[in-house]
């Protein structure tokens, strides 16, 4: 059996970012994706026109299904609808490692390649306090990066 992956992530219509390139990437590395949909966007190659969390609830959901038979050994994080999915997934990571290593990749999304924003202001500080302590790996860009550290004057900077 292939290794499995898990995405929780945003849908993007367009199929550039998100749940869909994670999977694109896992069939490429013959891992066995799975998905979890934190947000729902519509957007395109140019705009990012809505965009909804999914509820706590059915996040919440998602993972009670894929923990009963498709344990991963490695969670991979992209847009996070709120910071009560950063707390829940923090949650629920501590749980799974619990039991078994798991790895966790966090891709820290800020804002769209237009501009759109994706995050705000407690989403960051649940990702500093909760999930970022846990992370194996954390793979912002420059403006993600200066995001976290609070310093979004340089997030456009050369």
């Amino acid at each position: 059996m292939r290794p499995i992956a898990w995405s929780l992530a945003g849908s993007d219509s367009g199929g550039g970012a998100g749940l869909q390139a994670d999977q694109r990437a896992f069939d490429a590395l013959r891992v066995h994706g799975c998905s979890v949909v934190a947000a729902i966007t519509a957007q395109n190659s140019v705009a990012v026109q809505r965009i909804e969390a999914t509820a706590t609830e059915l996040l919440e959901a998602q993972i009670d299904a894929l923990e009963q038979d498709l344990a991963p050994v490695v969670v991979k994080t992209g847009l996070l609808g709120s910071a009560a999915h950063v707390r829940l997934v923090a949650r629920r990571l501590r749980g799974l490692r619990e039991r078994r290593p798991v790895d966790l990749v966090i891709d820290p999304v800020w804002r769209a390649s237009s501009g759109a924003d994706l995050a705000d202001a407690a989403l960051r500080r649940a990702l500093l306090d909760e999930l970022l302590p846990l992370a194996t790996a954390c793979t912002p860009n420059r403006r993600e990066a200066a995001w976290l550290l609070g310093r979004p004057e340089f997030a456009d900077e050369g």
